[in-house]
């Protein structure tokens, strides 16, 4: 079975996948990148935008981090459109669950409590209203 179909049978991230994804799309057969000096620039300026972390077991380390974080995610609230919105902004509500067709009111309640419940979000009662804060966005955002 092909990665596209597999990953549409069983949509679980894992480090062979995203492998054998970026295979395809580059029509080759390489692994993890692991020649220093790769870095995303203005091709106009040159200045150096972003550096990507170099060394093959550094890349393995943060691809099962990946991996890891979306095992804490409830298998019911995991859909692509979701992770979006979380990281649209440092904070959510069910609202904006709503206005996005990920769900009904009801239910994106219940997601948002699953997701502070998985430790991914902290609630915060601003009047009548639920705030759902991201928190590791918010600490990266603030730094």
């Amino acid at each position: 079975m092909g990665s596209i179909q597999h990953a549409k049978k069983r949509p679980v991230i894992t480090t062979n996948l995203l492998i054998k994804l970026v295979q395809i799309i580059k029509q080759n057969e390489a692994g993890i990148r692991n020649a220093p000096g790769t870095a995303i620039a203005n091709t106009s300026t040159g200045e150096v935008i972003y550096t990507p972390p170099e060394g093959e077991s550094i890349i393995r380390d943060k691809l099962k981090n990946l991996e890891d974080a979306r095992k804490k995610l409830p298998s019911r609230v995991y859909s692509k459109e979701l992770i979006e919105l979380l990281f649209h902004q440092p904070y959510t509500k069910g609202q904006f669950l709503v206005d996005a067709g990920i769900a009904e009111r009801q239910t994106a309640a219940e997601y948002l409590k699953e997701l502070e419940k998985a430790g991914i979000l902290k609630v915060h009662e601003i009047g009548r209203e639920n705030l759902y804060l991201n928190v590791k966005l918010y600490r990266l955002l603030s730094q």
